[in-house]
C-alpha cells in the first residue's frame, strides 16, 4: 500500500507542479523521484533503472528526436515552409476550422513519438485565422491527433490487443468507428465553436482571399514532413529520418546560399535545441519505469477487484487509471488484458469488453499529465492546462458514452 500511495502522491504531485509553475521539466523530475522513493527498490536497483534509460538506444534517441523536431518545426516556422504549406492547402479547404482538426489527424497516421510538434505549428497557424485561443489549439491538436489511433490498423496497441486476445483487431476497429466520430463531430463543435468565425470575420477574409496555390507547392513546403513520415516507415528508425529531414530543411531555407545556410544551422537549429525539454522526456521515462517496478498498478487492479462491484465498470475503472499512470496505451493494455482477459465473457461479448477497455484506457492516456504529446503541444502553446483539460473531457465522455451504447445494443 504504500507503493500504491507513493504512485499516487508522485502522480498528483506532477499536476499541481505543471499547474503552479508551468515548469514540465521540473514535474517530471520530481515527480519521478517520488515514484521512485515509493517504489520499493532499492538506492542501487532505482539508479540501475537510471543508468538503463540514460545508456539505452531507445530511451536516448526518443529524447534525441522529440528536440530535434522542436527544431526542425522551428526552421520550417522561420523558412516560411508551414506559411506555403497553409496557403496552399486553404485552396482545397476552405475551412479553417475543418483543416485545424485535419492536420494533426493526418499526421497522427505516423505515431512517431514527439509527433505532436509536427502538427502545433499548423494548428498554431490555422487557429489564428479565427483567433482560437492557445488552451483550445492544445486541445484540438491533442484529440485529432488520437482518435485516429482507435481505428488505425497498424497501432501498436490494436496489434497487441489482437495478438494476446486473438480477436481480430478489425472488430475493434469497427466497435471504435462510430464513438470515434461522434467524439470528433463533438469536439468539432466544442473546442472550435463558430463563435471565434464570427469573432474574426477579417482574418476569414484573409483566409478566403488565399491564391490559388498548385499540389506542388503544398508538397515542396511540406517535403521535410513527407520525408520523415516515408524514411520512418520504411527504416523503422526515426531518429535518423528526422535528422535527414532538418537536412533537407535546412537547405530549402538556405535556397543555395552559404551565409543563409550557416546562419540557419547557427541560430534556427542549434540555438532552439531545448534542454528542458529532453529533461522533461527523460522525467517520464524515469517515471514509467519506477512505477512499473514498484507493482503499484497490480494493486490497484487487485483493490479493485476485491471490492465485488460490476465487472464493465471494474473493467473501465482500472483501464482509465492505468491508462492514466502509465502514460502508455500499449503497457496499460498490456496490464489490463492480462487481469481481466481470463474472466471476461466470450463471443461477441469479448469483443465488446476489450473494446471497451481500449476506449477507457485511451481516454486516461489521453488526459494523463505524463501524457508525451499533451505535455508537447502544453509546451508549444503555453495555454492553460486548467482550461484544456474541460475541453478534452466533453469529447472524450461523447467518446466513452457512445462506446457504452453500441455495446448495450450488441448485448453485453
Amino acid at each position: 500500500m504504500v507503493s500504491l500511495a507513493f504512485t499516487l502522491g508522485a502522480f498528483i504531485l506532477v499536476v499541481l507542479i505543471v499547474n503552479k509553475t508551468g515548469a514540465t521539466w521540473i514535474a517530471m523530475l520530481v515527480g519521478s523521484l517520488a515514484a521512485a522513493l515509493g517504489s520499493g527498490l532499492t538506492p542501487e536497483a532505482a539508479l540501475n533503472i537510471v543508468y538503463k534509460v540514460l545508456t539505452t538506444y531507445s530511451s536516448l534517441s526518443l529524447i534525441a528526436i522529440v528536440v530535434l523536431i522542436k527544431s526542425l518545426g522551428h526552421i520550417m516556422g522561420k523558412a516560411g515552409l508551414i506559411d506555403r504549406m497553409i496557403d496552399s492547402l486553404k485552396t482545397i479547404i476552405r475551412n479553417p476550422r475543418l483543416l485545424t482538426a485535419i492536420i494533426p489527424a493526418l499526421l497522427g497516421l505516423l505515431p512517431i513519438p514527439g509527433g505532436a510538434y509536427m502538427s502545433a505549428p499548423l494548428v498554431d497557424k490555422t487557429g489564428s485565422y479565427f483567433s482560437l485561443p492557445l488552451e483550445n489549439k492544445t486541445a484540438a491538436n491533442l484529440l485529432y491527433r488520437h482518435l485516429v489511433y482507435f481505428i488505425f490498423p497498424l497501432y501498436h496497441a490494436l496489434i497487441l490487443i489482437q495478438s494476446i486476445t486473438t480477436i481480430s483487431l478489425y472488430k475493434i476497429i469497427g466497435f471504435c468507428f462510430v464513438p470515434v466520430i461522434a467524439s470528433g463531430t463533438v469536439g468539432y463543435w466544442y473546442i472550435m465553436p463558430h463563435k471565434y468565425m464570427t469573432d474574426s470575420e477579417q482574418s476569414q477574409k484573409q483566409w478566403e482571399a488565399g491564391d490559388n496555390r498548385l499540389w506542388q507547392e503544398f508538397f515542396v513546403s511540406s517535403s521535410p514532413i513527407l520525408l520523415l513520415v516515408g524514411l520512418a516507415v520504411i527504416t523503422h528508425d526515426f531518429l535518423w529520418a528526422t535528422l535527414i529531414a532538418i537536412a533537407v530543411t535546412i537547405v530549402l531555407a538556405a535556397h543555395g546560399d552559404m551565409n543563409i545556410f550557416k546562419r540557419t544551422v547557427l541560430e534556427d537549429f542549434l540555438k532552439p535545441l531545448d534542454w528542458k525539454l529532453g529533461l522533461t522526456i527523460l522525467g517520464i521515462l524515469l517515471f514509467q519505469r519506477y512505477v512499473e517496478s514498484g507493482g503499484a498498478l497490480l494493486l490497484i487492479a487487485d483493490f479493485l477487484t476485491g471490492l465485488g462491484i460490476p465487472l464493465l465498470v471494474l473493467l473501465m475503472v482500472t483501464s482509465f487509471i492505468i491508462g492514466a499512470l502509465m502514460g502508455s496505451t500499449l503497457g496499460a493494455m498490456a496490464v489490463v488484458l492480462a487481469i481481466f482477459f481470463p474472466i471476461i465473457p466470450g463471443g461477441q461479448q469479448a469483443v465488446v469488453y476489450v473494446s471497451i477497455a481500449y476506449l477507457t484506457a485511451m481516454v486516461g492516456y489521453n488526459l494523463s499529465p505524463i501524457h508525451l504529446c499533451l505535455i508537447l503541444t502544453q509546451e508549444y502553446f503555453c495555454g492553460d492546462l486548467k482550461r484544456a483539460y474541460p475541453l478534452l473531457i466533453v469529447p472524450f465522455m461523447t467518446l466513452i458514452i457512445t462506446g457504452l451504447i453500441i455495446g448495450w445494443w450488441m448485448g453485453f
